[in-house]
């Protein structure tokens, strides 16, 4: 009997051990694929950082070429007004 019972205690240690290796195993996995997730999400907001950036940067010279226009037309207006007036 004392052999049975032995058989069986080696049995659930070794079901402890094999738990024990699938849980250290999935955790690791686990903070792997959380790692390369954060990563991923790093990535993007840089991304999107730099793609923020260069519409800015098209806004500002679109705005700056209409400044211009507008300036331009209104001297036009002006220089035209001013020769009426003579």
């Amino acid at each position: 009997m004392n052999h049975v019972s032995r058989q069986g205690a080696m049995s659930i240690k070794l079901k402890l051990r094999i738990l024990m290796l699938i849980s250290v195993m999935t955790l690791s996995i686990s903070i792997g694929v959380t790692a390369v997730g954060f990563d991923a999400v790093h990535r993007t907001q840089s991304a999107a950082r730099v793609g923020d950036m260069q519409v800015r940067g098209l806004m500002e010279i679109k705005a700056s070429a209409f400044a211009t226009v507008l300036d331009d037309q209104a001297n036009r207006l002006h220089a035209e007004m001013g020769a009426f007036k003579l």
